[in-house]
């Protein structure tokens, strides 16, 4: 059951942009606060569009994220420590 929900929470958070631009590492620097902040500020550093289908995981509390990495893997360290993957 909680295995079930973390799979829908993870299909809840979408990343639509060219696959080039989603593989291509940046200079990221995320605060740490709501995931809403942050998508939004992983969105406009890495220029990958990034939604939340469920606007209550935005309230959900996440660390700062700050490196050279790609987008997805800012998105794995966002979630990293909460139920959603």
């Amino acid at each position: 059951m909680k295995r079930a929900a973390s799979l829908a929470a993870a299909a809840a958070i979408v990343m639509a942009s060219p696959a080039h631009a989603q593989e291509r590492a940046a200079g990221l620097d995320l605060p740490a606060g709501s995931l809403a902040q942050a998508v939004g500020a992983l969105s406009r550093q890495t220029g990958v569009s990034i939604g939340l289908r469920d606007p209550a995981l935005g309230k959900r509390q996440v660390p700062a994220v700050r490196g050279r990495m790609t987008p997805a893997r800012a998105l794995d360290k966002l979630l990293r420590g909460t139920s959603l993957k």
